[in-house]
């Protein structure tokens, strides 16, 4: 599915959009769908689907009251031909149970991803949440303050004030969907008179967070950034899943030092601070040390949000 969901054959999917046509409210089959013809040369079946023993589906699709759309899609091995009208029944009678689960999962996503962001705001930090093509599925009120040098534009997709930032964030996507790997990236926004230096902070979802955020791909968080009030290091260690050793470097490198400098300060080789610092670069998801910098450098406290 992984797999699928990043080839561009799942743009020539003919099956939902003759499913919504018809309006069946009942699961089909490819063979209720499509000509024998069809079937045959159809790219999915012949580049995809075949080559992996698989040449069948029956599927359905439900529209929540919000507008999405859920689409259920049952493989078949190709041994076994097509699904039988048996098989259609029995999944018809199941529709109902499968509807409200597949509905009340998909508002409960939401939820968890609204509170997050709302969470976020409590702590005076601006976010929104989106997915792998940049398109917002929530954002809290702190971050609207930031228009026009960010602003969600139509089909709700993120979008920046500048052209470079704008080209910046779509190379880091693009390399994330091309690598099937989430790496995120820091990068200033157009400076204004009004506010101080500010930093964008892509933040990809990972790990067991995929699970509670089903469909999000990043945090996008906005900052500030002030050399001068760099937070301590057990904050550090565990925002970012780093050890004590990883910690220590990441707040000197933040305080304005050098890898020399910093090897300088804990007794420890240039290569090994080297090493420490390449390892927090890959738990925190970035390939620039500046951008680790940037990262801590704009972090707040609680505490201090007033100052």
């Amino acid at each position: 599915m992984q797999r699928f969901s990043q080839s561009p054959l799942r743009f020539q999917n003919v099956r939902p959009a003759r499913h919504l046509a018809r309006s069946p409210f009942s699961f089909m089959r490819d063979i209720d769908l499509m000509s024998e013809e069809e079937i045959l040369n159809d790219p999915i079946y012949v580049e995809f689907l075949r080559p992996r023993g698989l040449g069948w589906t029956v599927g359905d699709m439900f529209r929540e009251p919000s507008g999405h759309t859920i689409i259920f899609d049952l493989l078949g091995k190709s041994a076994d031909g097509p699904f039988t009208t048996g098989q259609v029944e029995h999944l018809n009678m199941l529709r109902p149970h499968l509807a409200r689960a597949a509905t009340m999962s998909s508002r409960l996503q939401f939820e968890r991803i609204n509170a997050a962001v709302h969470a976020l705001e409590l702590v005076g930090l601006p976010a929104s949440v989106i997915t792998a093509r940049c398109k917002v599925l929530s954002s809290n009120t702190l971050f609207g303050t930031f228009a026009p040098e960010i602003v969600v534009a139509a089909h709700d997709k993120l979008m920046f004030g500048s052209e470079d930032t704008n080209r910046k964030f779509a190379e880091t996507l693009d390399r994330s969907r091309s690598q099937a790997v989430s790496v995120g990236c820091s990068m200033p926004l157009r400076r204004a008179e009004e506010r101080p230096p500010t930093v964008i902070h892509l933040v990809p979802v990972k790990g067991n967070a995929r699970d509670i955020f089903t469909g999000a791909a990043y945090f996008v968080v906005v900052t500030s950034a002030d050399r001068s009030c760099t937070i301590d290091i057990e904050t550090i260690q565990g925002l970012f899943d780093l050890s004590p050793a990883e910690a220590r470097i990441a707040r000197s490198l933040a305080s304005g030092n050098d890898v020399t400098a910093t090897a300088r300060q804990f007794g420890l080789g240039v290569e090994t601070v080297r090493s420490h610092v390449k390892s927090v670069l890959g738990k925190c998801g970035m390939s620039r040390q500046t951008d680790l910098v940037a990262s801590i450098t704009s972090l707040r406290l609680p505490g201090n949000l007033n100052e």
